[in-house]
């Protein structure tokens, strides 16, 4: 096969790669829309309910996402366990294409092979984790990463990165923990070349950034719920009928501090999470591997802000059992800033993806995957994907 122009991958089979990978991204999908819909079936009381906390016993935190679906439940006469289901349907939707729209502006996307199919970037809520508030996130960054790659004037993509970050505390509201992740979102901001003075998009990043530690603040004033709070909460999503069958997500709100800081210490402790969660980011980091072959014209300013939202979140795993998603997300938001900065050094090389390359792949994609918590049943080697995946049939 003849390379193309410029030391360019050869067109046919390049092409075929790409489509291969829309292919997979949206088979990937239809399978996350059929769990969902699984989950929607069982009225699960975490991966629904993390979605309806609500406000009907007092504002709490994380009410604001169940609050706005409650209420366009009742406009809509459509129980809101549906609508929960097709906003999750319609946020890994665009997940996946804003991934996948950034792989395509790629000179040569084949480096982001292990990424792609890796067990933890599209896949991990078949594992067992995902369908929580997170894929908003993810969301909200591959907007801002594809907007940072398009070829238009700079004040065109701080006025728009500006705006996600001025409406991010939409998310804080609906779960307060994604503020630690917001850094990223400032990262590629200031990645955008700036003129000599503060223009409209500064003042509109100052007023956002000030919104979402407002609204953090607000959140942690409203942290715990009390067991009259969390019965009201119950009531009003099964009178809106869509009744769970337990706490769940809800029950979680009833837990301090300490009582958290315990159960992270018990799982140290007894299920060790420092080897497991070591090893996890271990088989984490080989997917990036590959990359180093391409050039990253990172601004200091950006990665000095990633830094600020890995710390941020290390100093928080003593409170989270969820060390698994925590990893995921960073996963997610490490790939998306690989996409958004990735230049080659060097002409790409003609030559196909060898079918080494390819075994390797598929031992990698199927042989591990990222527990959100590693608790029993979930190891971090196997075929988990497939059992979680069959079970929710």
């Amino acid at each position: 096969m003849v390379a193309g122009r410029h030391g360019e991958p050869p067109r046919a089979s390049y092409s075929l790669f790409l489509s291969g990978v829309g292919v997979y991204l949206a088979a990937v999908w239809v399978l996350t829309a059929v769990k969902g819909y699984a989950y929607y079936h069982a009225h699960h009381a975490f991966a629904m309910g993390d979605w309806l906390i609500n406000a009907r016993g007092g504002w709490v935190r994380r009410a604001l996402c169940g609050e706005a679906l409650l209420r366009w439940a009742a406009l809509t006469h459509v129980n809101p366990g549906l609508w929960v289901w097709l906003l999750e349907v319609a946020a890994y939707g665009a997940f996946f294409a804003f991934a996948y729209a950034l792989l395509r502006q790629q000179e040569d996307a084949r480096p982001f092979v292990l990424l792609v199919f890796s067990p933890f970037i599209f896949t991990f809520q078949l594992h067992g984790g995902g369908y929580r508030k997170e894929v908003l996130y993810f969301v909200v960054l591959g907007a801002a990463a594809w907007l940072l790659r398009q070829p238009r004037e700079a004040r065109r993509k701080r006025l728009g990165l500006a705006v996600l970050v001025l409406g991010f505390p939409l998310l804080v509201l609906s779960h307060e923990l994604l503020l630690f992740f917001l850094p990223y979102v400032l990262g590629l901001y200031f990645a955008v070349e700036r003129p000599r003075r503060c223009d409209a998009a500064d003042c509109l990043l100052a007023a956002g950034v000030v919104l979402n530690l407002a609204a953090f603040a607000f959140a942690v004033a409203f942290a715990h719920a009390t067991p009259e709070a969390l019965q009201a909460m119950q009531q009003a999503v099964a009178a809106a009928g869509y009744p769970l069958p337990e706490a769940g997500a809800f029950g979680w709100l009833n837990t301090t501090l300490l009582q958290s800081a315990r159960y992270v210490l018990w799982a140290v402790l007894t299920q060790g999470y420092l080897w497991k969660y070591a090893l996890v980011a271990a088989l984490m980091a080989v997917a990036y591997f590959p990359l180093r072959h391409l050039r990253f014209d990172i601004p200091r300013g950006t990665l000095v802000l990633a830094a600020v939202a890995g710390l941020v979140s290390l100093a928080a795993l003593p409170i989270m059992l969820d060390w698994g998603r925590m990893l995921f997300m960073h996963g997610v938001s490490a790939f998306f800033y690989a996409l958004a900065f990735a230049r080659p050094q060097s002409p790409p090389s003609p030559r196909r993806l060898s079918w080494r390359t390819w075994l390797f792949v598929a031992v990698y994609a199927l042989g591990w995957y990222v527990p959100p918590y590693a608790l029993p049943p979930y190891g971090v080697f196997g075929w988990q994907w497939l059992i979680q995946l069959l079970q929710a049939r």
